[in-house]
């Protein structure tokens, strides 16, 4: 018996510790077979044979949930992206293609306008600031130069985080291609990140958006009966399905409790240990990957929630306190639901729903690799250190909330006003 034991035991911690193995050779193997499904398939997409030997890969990854690879690859013309230029390729476990999508542009290399540009990064960069921070008294300083093609300059008093730089090429409206410094600038209220696109040959502003994606509404809720019928299927997660393990420890929130998605639609109810094992192996108040908690406060691994009433754009302190049993409980007057009274708890309530969506849809597919939003990954791949900020009742604004998202590996931010 013993031995059996034994056998079983060491078998299943041999699949544990070759699984992340087992999906990299699975994810290398399927990079392969992208890679010569697309030469086969080249003529069907219209592009040359020039267009699909100049790439970069981009990512790849298999999804643990259900096997697929997922494949990406960026056009490029001597080594310069041209933006949103994709091919994606999705391989079954088996090898067989599921589905590809294309967006690279055919016969690239006799579109583009030049691969040289006329001015420079820091030229570019001056035009940008002109035109979104027009106070700016701050000289403009070269932090890094990553490449020929890619240069860092400082933020501070200017913008919230490091200003890219990056030469691409760029497809405008009527298709024609242009060479482009690419400008990314995170304004100082946090309101916006533009991404803006500077012709490197004469210096004009081509085209720009913002990456903070902006959730507004002032109506009434005469809708939300109707809501809440419509989302019932949505919402039927059995709690079984979701709580795969016993909690690590004990710790108890009193929020606005899955489905309940605002106070319209139900009441406040305490609720006991919710972190998935499986999303959140050490619970919502870890970042070391040993078990016990680092923090006491809305802080863990997936995201940190704090009031930014005073529009400070960080946590200056304050956070709600659980204590040693993380117990999360404090009072709301629903007929005063926009006094700061109710602070602690509209931060421990975003917490909460923060960690809620972060479990939820690791199991759909939502994982480090792919990636989401974590302090540490625990060895699963990906980028780290890229949990969510969540600022609540922000300063900045009312009705209703706005999130940046940057590439993995760099924190994102969510404000949500009154």
């Amino acid at each position: 018996m013993n031995s059996l034991y034994n056998l079983s035991r060491n078998g299943i911690i041999c699949i544990i510790l070759c699984f992340p193995i087992l999906l990299f050779s699975q994810s290398q193997r399927s990079l392969e077979i992208s890679l010569d499904h697309l030469k086969q398939q080249r003529e069907a997409f219209e592009l040359t044979s020039m267009d699909i030997s100049n790439y970069r890969v981009s990512d790849f990854y298999t999804s643990k949930h259900n096997g697929v690879t997922h494949v990406y690859l960026n056009q490029q013309h001597e080594g310069i992206d041209l933006q949103n230029a994709i091919i994606n390729i999705n391989v079954l476990p088996n090898g067989e293609i599921l589905n590809i999508g294309n967006r690279f542009s055919s016969d690239l290399a006799n579109k583009i306008n030049s691969t040289s540009p006329s001015i420079e990064a820091l030229d570019a960069l001056e035009t940008v600031i002109n035109k979104f921070h027009n106070n700016n008294s701050k000289p403009l300083r070269l932090n890094k130069k990553v490449d020929e093609n890619h240069f860092i300059f400082d933020h501070e008093g200017i913008a919230l985080s490091p200003i890219n730089v990056r030469l691409k090429y760029f497809i405008q409206k009527d298709n024609s291609i242009r060479l482009v410094w690419e400008v990314g600038f995170y304004q100082l209220d946090a309101q916006h990140f533009w991404n803006v696109q500077v012709d490197a040959l004469d210096g004009k502003i081509l085209d720009y958006f913002d990456e903070v994606v902006h959730c507004n509404f002032d109506h009434s809720h005469d809708n939300c009966d109707a809501t809440i019928k419509n989302n019932n299927t949505l919402t039927s997660l059995k709690k079984e399905e979701f709580i795969l393990a016993p909690p690590v420890m004990a710790n108890t929130y009193n929020v606005f409790p899955m489905p309940v998605e605002s106070p319209n639609h139900g009441d406040r109810a305490m609720v006991t240990d919710p972190a998935n094992l499986v999303a959140s192996p050490f619970g919502w108040h870890d970042t070391d990957g040993v078990e016990g908690a680092e923090f006491t406060i809305t802080q863990g691994n997936n995201v940190h929630a704090y009031h930014d009433i005073f529009s400070q754009n960080k946590s200056i302190g304050g956070e709600p306190d659980g204590g040693a049993n993380l117990e999360f409980d404090f009072p709301y007057d629903e007929n005063n639901d926009t006094s700061y009274q109710a602070l602690d708890a509209a931060t421990v309530n975003l917490f909460y729903w923060n960690n809620i969506i972060h479990d939820i849809w690791y199991q759909y597919g939502f994982d480090e690799v792919s990636g989401n939003f974590q302090t540490n990954n625990y060895e699963n791949g990906g980028e780290e250190n890229d949990y969510v900020r969540a600022e609540a009742m922000d300063g900045s604004g009312t009705n209703n909330a706005n999130f940046f998202t940057p590439n993995d590996g760099q924190k994102p931010r969510m404000q949500m006003f009154l």
